[in-house]
C-alpha cells in the first residue's frame, strides 16, 4: 500500500514532462477530432430535416392554389350551360315559327306520332281566300290524347322560302282530341294566295298591299300546338310539304 510519501512524489511527477505524463491540451485537441464528424453529421441531419419541410411545405401549399381556378371554371361552365339549356326551353308563337323571306322552318316529328297535314285545293291567282283543311293522324300504334290551343298555321314557299303564312294563329282555339293508332280528325282552314317580304313581318299582321301570287308551283305545309294529356307538355306538331298550285 502506497504511503502518504509516494502519492506527493507520484503527483509531483505528473507535473513534470515525460512519457507518463498527461497533455491537457492534447487530450482536448484529440477529443474535439473525435466529436468532429459526428457534429458533422448532425449538421447534415439537420439541414436535410429543414429542406424537407420546405418540400412539404410546398407541397401542402399549391393544391391549396388550385380549387379556385378550377371553381370558377367550373361555375362559369355551368353558368353557360344554364343560359343554353334556358334558351332552349324558350317557345316561339306558332305564327312566328315560318317568317316571310326565310327557309321553313324543319322542326322535328313529334315522339307522339301525332303529323298535321295541310289539304288545300289549288287557286286561281288573286285575293281570293281559299277554304281547306289541315288533317292530323296519329301515325303510332297506341292511342294519344290531347288538346289542340291554337289555329292551324299554314304556310306556303317557293323554292324553300316562306312566301305566305297565316297571321293570329296564337289565338286559343282550345280542341280536345283522342285518336286510337291510325285513326285522324280535320280541322278547319284557309289560305289567301299573297306574297309577303321581311318588312311585313315588323307589324302585327298582313297589310291589305300584298300583292297577289303569281302562277306557279308551290309548297304548302301545316303546324298546330297541342298539350299531351300525358304529360301536359306543348308540343308543336307539323308534317310533310305538298304541292299547291296558283293557276
Amino acid at each position: 500500500m502506497r504511503t502518504e510519501t509516494d502519492l506527493r512524489d507520484f503527483l509531483r511527477g505528473s507535473e513534470s514532462p515525460g512519457a507518463g505524463s498527461l497533455d491537457a491540451r492534447a487530450v482536448i485537441a484529440r477529443s474535439k477530432r473525435r466529436r468532429l464528424p459526428k457534429q458533422i453529421g448532425m449538421g447534415g441531419l439537420a439541414t436535410l430535416a429543414v429542406g424537407g419541410i420546405s418540400v412539404i411545405g410546398i407541397q401542402n401549399f399549391a393544391p391549396s392554389v388550385a380549387p379556385p381556378q378550377i371553381q370558377a371554371e367550373d361555375s362559369t361552365m355551368g353558368r353557360d350551360s344554364s343560359a343554353g339549356s334556358s334558351s332552349a326551353m324558350e317557345r316561339a308563337p306558332l305564327d312566328k315559327l315560318n317568317l316571310c323571306g326565310g327557309p321553313r322552318a324543319e322542326v322535328a316529328a313529334s315522339d307522339t306520332g301525332l303529323v298535321a297535314t295541310a289539304e288545300f285545293p289549288d287557286a286561281p291567282a288573286g285575293r281570293t281566300a281559299i277554304d281547306g283543311a289541315v288533317t292530323v293522324v296519329n301515325s303510332s300504334g297506341a292511342s294519344v290524347s290531347a288538346t289542340i290551343t291554337s289555329a292551324p298555321l299554314i304556310t306556303l314557299t317557293r323554292d324553300g322560302i316562306v312566301v305566305w303564312h297565316t297571321t293570329g294563329v296564337s289565338v286559343a282555339t282550345v280542341t280536345p282530341i283522342t285518336l286510337a293508332a291510325g285513326e285522324a280528325t280535320r280541322l278547319g282552314a284557309s289560305l289567301t294566295p299573297l306574297e309577303c317580304t321581311s318588312d311585313d313581318e315588323l307589324g302585327t299582321g298582313f297589310g291589305d298591299e300584298l300583292p297577289a301570287l303569281p302562277p306557279g308551283r308551290y309548297g304548302i305545309s301545316a303546324a298546330i300546338e297541342v298539350i299531351l294529356d300525358s304529360t301536359g307538355i306543348a308540343e308543336t306538331i307539323t308534317g310533310p310539304e305538298s304541292d299547291f298550285e296558283v293557276r
